[in-house]
């Protein structure tokens, strides 16, 4: 059946009339002038919706190496805090003579502001001014 479709449209193109070809060959450039501007149009938005699409996805991975950023900072300050508190756990180890007492600084004179502190703890503490700092 396919073979007798094909020959007899084979034989009709032969066939045909010149005005029959006039306007298949019109039809033809005429198509071709609209299907260029309309494929250039097409593109052109496509490009559009691509752009929109590649500064969404731009704006998120910012959004994640900001993110990032801070969690870096995060853990930055996490392991300085860490080292520091491994190194007060150490000082502790290594001088096991001395009776250690967490205090707070409360205040400070800005003459004497390398030498002397004030601190939250006291007598009550069983703390004296010939205990060694």
């Amino acid at each position: 059946m396919f073979i007798v479709a094909a020959v007899t449209l084979h034989n009709r193109a032969f066939r045909s009339s010149w005005p029959e070809r006039a306007v298949r060959d019109v039809t033809s450039i005429v198509s071709e002038w609209l299907y260029t501007p309309t494929f250039q149009v097409e593109t052109f938005f496509s490009r559009i919706k691509d752009l929109t699409t590649l500064y969404q996805e731009n704006s998120a991975l910012q959004a994640l190496v900001a993110k990032d950023a801070a969690l870096q900072i995060s853990l930055d300050q996490t392991q300085q805090e860490n080292a520091q508190l491994r190194q007060m756990v150490g000082y502790r180890s290594a001088n096991p003579q001395y009776k250690l007492i967490a205090a707070r600084v409360t205040g400070r004179s800005p003459l004497t502001w390398d030498s002397d502190i004030t601190i939250s703890v006291g007598k009550t503490q069983v703390l004296r001014a010939t205990c060694p700092f």
